[in-house]
């Protein structure tokens, strides 16, 4: 029983590593996907920024 908590807990550690890497990439895409100019063209950055 030790053992398989030991390997449960190793698999649960991967996997909680796994969802942190996807949701990093994820909000890193959509923060890049901000426009740093709006269409009014005015400088939209420092609210992007702000974000």
């Amino acid at each position: 029983t030790k053992d398989f908590r030991t390997q449960a807990m190793g698999l649960y550690m991967q996997s909680l590593g796994r969802e942190h890497e996807l949701l990093t990439n994820e909000i890193k895409r959509i923060i890049d996907g901000f426009p740093n100019e709006n269409d009014d063209g005015f400088d939209a950055e420092a609210g992007c920024a702000a974000f």
